[in-house]
């Protein structure tokens, strides 16, 4: 999967910085920024951290910001954003990431989806968060993200996990990015997971954002399209 968003950094970036990724820009960064600000983590680790412009954002309300990518692309991009900022910016993935030291918080955005084996996902995160340290994970909505982007057939089974790959557009361009996997779960298939290896769930935030940027899409939403998970760590979890 890394090997697919290669690609795609470059357009990535010019709709990052350009301001025409919508949901980026007005939806995720100012709902990221406010998180940060009200836990205060001395220390953070973004899984997944794409080119790099979360980091930028999020890594002036932490001391410690430590961001791991996969794919090699979108790696070099984050590095160009990055370079004159304290920030560690590692490519690898992340049941090969080796930490010296846990982390305040722990948080992954729009990825978990993408990645078929979210058990060791989840476990990674309980492994690396602190004891009295906070995790979040962000999602495309598996009750109406498909109604929204139409890239799985529409006889499907909701409560049937499946596999797709679609081709991904935003809103405010044209430019194609090819075949990104999706793996739709039903909700339940998170949450059993979440618990199953010792996290948490605190809060679940279903994202509808206000009038004012639903319209800067051309229409207003009808239904929320993103999920963000948050938690803390089961310190009395017990794995069999």
């Amino acid at each position: 999967m890394p090997s697919r968003w290669n690609n795609a950094a470059k357009i990535r970036r010019t709709q990052i910085e350009s301001g025409i990724d919508i949901t980026f820009c007005y939806v995720f960064v100012p709902l990221y920024k406010k998180y940060v600000s009200e836990i205060k983590p001395n220390s953070i680790l973004e899984i997944g951290a794409g080119t790099g412009h979360l980091a930028l954002e999020l890594s002036k309300h932490c001391s410690s910001y430590t961001a791991i990518e996969p794919s090699i692309g979108m790696y070099n991009v984050a590095n160009e954003v990055l370079h004159n900022h304290d920030i560690e910016v590692l490519n690898c993935k992340i049941e090969d990431f080796k930490a010296k030291n846990s982390f305040n918080l722990v948080f992954s955005h729009l990825c978990a989806h993408a990645i078929e084996d979210i058990d060791s996902l989840f476990r990674k995160m309980y492994e690396l968060v602190t004891t009295d340290g906070e995790w979040m994970f962000s999602i495309p909505h598996p009750c109406f993200y498909n109604e929204y982007k139409k890239m799985i057939p529409q006889n499907y089974l909701y409560m049937k996990e499946i596999k797709v790959d679609f081709d991904l557009k935003i809103t405010k361009d044209n430019k194609v990015i090819e075949k990104i996997p999706y793996y739709h779960r039903p909700l339940n298939v998170y949450i059993n997971k979440m618990a199953k290896n010792g996290l948490i769930l605190s809060s679940m935030n279903e994202i509808f954002p206000n009038e004012e940027v639903q319209l800067l899409y051309g229409d207003k939403w009808i239904q929320p399209r993103y999920i963000v998970f948050s938690g803390r760590r089961d310190n009395n979890c017990t794995f069999t």
